[in-house]
């Protein structure tokens, strides 16, 4: 688990093949969408028959926060398991034995994370300033 599975044969070549997959669909993009903005790539949210699925502001914003928060988490799992040898499993187990105050902390700082909210003449402005450069 964590670091220590790039110690087995070809994962770090597979690490290496993610990141260059993962610059490939960056610059494909090309200068016609501003940086991260990889639009909706299977199609899902296009589909007239989804009422409930769009590519809003908001919508990308809670897509944003929650990539930040994920790679957030990521990055303490693989420092927890440099100092303390143990991985995300066994770290979990503690957390939850000592009486889970850590993952109340953790509980308690999702419900407070907040996606901002737009008014509609924002989102108009916002959504111009996207067509603007698209052309």
């Amino acid at each position: 688990a964590g670091w220590a599975a790039l110690n087995a044969p070809g994962a770090a070549g597979s690490l290496g093949v993610l990141v260059i997959v993962s610059g490939w669909l960056e610059l494909r993009r090309g200068a016609l969408k501003e940086p991260g903005n990889l639009g909706d790539p299977g199609q899902v949210l296009e589909d007239p028959s989804n009422d409930w699925a769009s590519y809003s502001i908001d919508m990308r914003n809670m897509e944003i926060n929650h990539g930040r928060m994920a790679m957030s988490a990521v990055a303490t799992e693989f420092l927890a398991e440099y100092g303390s040898d143990l991985g995300p499993a066994e770290q979990l187990a503690g957390a939850i034995s000592s009486g889970g105050q850590f993952a109340t902390l953790i509980g308690l700082l999702l419900a407070l994370q907040q996606t901002p909210e737009y008014t509609e003449k924002e989102e108009a402005d916002i959504l111009a300033k996207i067509q603007a450069g698209s052309k």
